[in-house]
């Protein structure tokens, strides 16, 4: 049920038409709406990267394959071990001898031994000894960095919806301040807070675009140069179908006011 309201109100949020209705929701609706787009595009992103995943042995091997002699080589020494994080660990670093073995997370650094689950069910040991020589464990490190890589990408996306939240609500108050404030000097007055909802609405095209393409690269969206919120780009293309949007909203709110409003007048004139 609850996604068939979403896929409703999405559509319903590139039809200019439909902002008659949608501008008459609460706002928090529409900033609930803002949410679900988002963790809709990045799930369809995780999807999108998974032949990236699934390809990343390759480049790591051709990578690799460019080096004659490649080793690593360190002392450490610790006097406490490291969980990362401190719930719900997955990667534990012990150089105590206090951790023997693994329990539930996915990786463990001892004094002896590197201990790590590839495939999350079967438990693989690689002596330290033979760890810093990066050309002979190859297979080693290549399985390494693709469980490093699987560990942390719940925390990313966690943080990227974090940014990309704040980075497109604040563009729909920008956006809803600047064109209310220039709807306040003329006429064709509009509240606020459904000025608001249709930037919120809006962004659908902008979200869907910038946020799937992230995986492949987002240049053929044309970076706007020196515009950056937390150090995420915003782009020409989105940018210019947002604002096709977002006027066409406004215009076709407007034009219905107006048609209410003179059909109200005619009907107390012929009273």
């Amino acid at each position: 049920m609850v996604l068939k309201g979403f896929l409703l109100e999405f559509i319903e949020s590139l039809v200019p038409a439909k902002y008659v209705e949608l501008c008459e929701r609460r706002s928090r609706h529409a900033l609930a709406f803002v949410v679900k787009l988002l963790v809709s595009s990045l799930l369809l992103m995780s999807l999108g990267a998974l032949p990236l995943l699934i390809g990343l042995p390759v480049i790591l091997e051709s990578h690799l394959s460019a080096f004659t002699n490649l080793t690593l080589s360190g002392d450490v020494e610790m006097s406490a071990p490291v969980r990362i994080p401190e719930e719900n660990t997955q990667i534990v670093i012990d150089t105590t001898g206090a951790t023997k073995e693994m329990t539930s997370e996915k990786l463990l650094i001892t004094a002896d031994a590197f201990y790590f689950k590839p495939f999350f069910f079967t438990m693989e040991k690689v002596p330290i000894n033979q760890v810093g020589d990066i050309k002979a464990t190859k297979g080693f490190w290549k399985s390494l960095i693709i469980l490093v890589t699987l560990i942390a990408f719940p925390g990313v996306l966690l943080v990227m919806f974090g940014m990309l939240f704040v980075k497109y609500v604040f563009l729909a108050v920008v956006f809803a301040t600047l064109v209310f404030v220039l709807f306040d000097l003329t006429t064709y007055k509009l509240e606020f807070r459904k000025m608001f909802r249709i930037a919120c609405y809006a962004l659908t095209p902008m979200v869907l675009l910038e946020v799937i393409a992230t995986p492949w690269g987002s240049g053929f969206l044309v970076p706007l140069p020196g515009l950056r919120l937390f150090g995420l780009d915003f782009y020409l293309v989105s940018f210019v179908l947002y604002l096709g949007l977002f006027v066409a909203a406004v215009v076709m709110v407007q034009v219905k006011g107006a048609k209410r409003f003179d059909a109200g007048r005619k009907s107390y004139v012929s009273q």
